[in-house]
């Protein structure tokens, strides 16, 4: 049985206790209809389709039952009657790359505002929360917090999703570590100073990196989210996600025929799943099914040499993958980073 860690704090803390709220959303002059991309129940906004606009989200949030109950439990008898707080909405990106806050006006019990960003700057996740802080330090009270900036309460987070999150390089391959100078496959041992080695052979695929690469390990785990560290981890995985989607999808090509009814289809699991993703980047204007069948006829014709732009159909996949990785953010965020 796992039991869910607990933060404990030494002072009183509103923890998820905020009624947090969005009420509109605009990006540029458009409105965005809130309602098709926010489960408020869920808590959940999905602003995927929106990711292409270089125009700044906004989005205008509410926070409710700013009032006497609420002071009651993060605040000493006598600062009750002129609290000294302020509320902010956070927005902050799951891999750490930015942070945004947005300060927000009290009136009549009700906290409101604006929290403005653009999904091109975030890795794919982020988490939006309302927040509760104090604007001032008071006369210490034991089991209060006094001091100023502290943070006495916060709301339960949003999910927001701005865009299909960057790829690792292995993101659901099987990816394993191992020491290529002392490994029992031939090939990864004759060459053990390679960085890693793509088994596709093997069902399902395994992406296999080497151990024994001075610093290897320490760089492509490391957690940094900023930082030069952070620059060459990233760097260095699209380094190797590059060539192993190239390995993968010539291996699912490979494995493209016709069923029984004649039609062009490739096998369940990883090929499928590869060729469903890269179709959706060639072909945008149509339905996932409508793009990935007609992925799957191009790659067929191409095949049995009925098509005589077989290498436009692999430029085009080649820059679908490029899209996919996403590699143009990833050098952006670095020159920034070492600006």
């Amino acid at each position: 049985m796992t039991i869910k860690r607990q933060r404990f704090l030494p002072h009183a803390y509103a923890n998820r206790e905020l009624l947090f709220t969005i009420t509109e959303l605009r990006q540029g002059d458009e409105n965005i209809d809130v309602d098709p991309v926010f489960d408020a129940e869920r808590g959940k906004l999905d602003l995927r389709d929106f990711s292409s606009c270089s125009d700044p989200i906004l989005v205008f949030v509410e926070v409710r039952g700013v009032d006497s109950s609420l002071y009651e439990k993060i605040l000493p008898a006598e600062e009750r009657q002129a609290p000294p707080l302020r509320y902010l909405a956070v927005l902050h990106d799951a891999a750490g790359w930015y942070r945004v806050v947005a300060p927000l006006k009290q009136m009549d019990g009700v906290a409101s505002g604006c929290i403005k960003f653009s999904p091109r700057d975030s890795t794919g996740l982020a988490t939006l929360e309302a927040v509760a802080v104090r604007t001032k330090t008071g006369v210490r009270v034991s089991g209060f917090a006094t001091r100023l900036g502290m943070r006495v309460a916060s709301s339960p987070l949003i999910t927001v999703m701005t865009r299909e999150p960057a790829q690792t390089p292995g993101g659901s391959l099987d990816t394993r570590w191992e020491d290529f100078r002392t490994s029992t496959h031939s090939r990864r041992k004759r060459s053990s100073k390679r960085i890693y080695y793509l088994e596709s052979t093997a069902e399902p695929p395994v992406l296999w990196l080497n151990r024994g690469v001075t610093d290897l390990v320490t760089v492509l785990e490391s957690k940094a989210t900023t930082g030069q560290r952070a620059v060459v981890r990233d760097l260095l995985n699209q380094a190797i996600a590059g060539p192993v989607w190239y390995g993968l999808i010539h291996t699912a090509i490979l494995s493209v025929e016709q069923d029984e009814d004649e039609l062009p289809t490739v096998r369940e699991g990883w090929r499928r799943g590869l060729l469903i993703r890269v179709a959706g980047k060639l072909y945008p204007g149509m339905s996932r099914e409508q793009g990935f069948n007609y992925l799957l006829e191009r790659l067929f014709e191409m095949k049995q040499g009925y098509r005589d732009d077989a290498a436009v159909l692999i430029e085009e996949m080649v820059a679908a993958i490029h899209d996919v990785l996403d590699l143009p953010e990833i050098v952006r965020r670095a020159f920034k980073e070492l600006a």
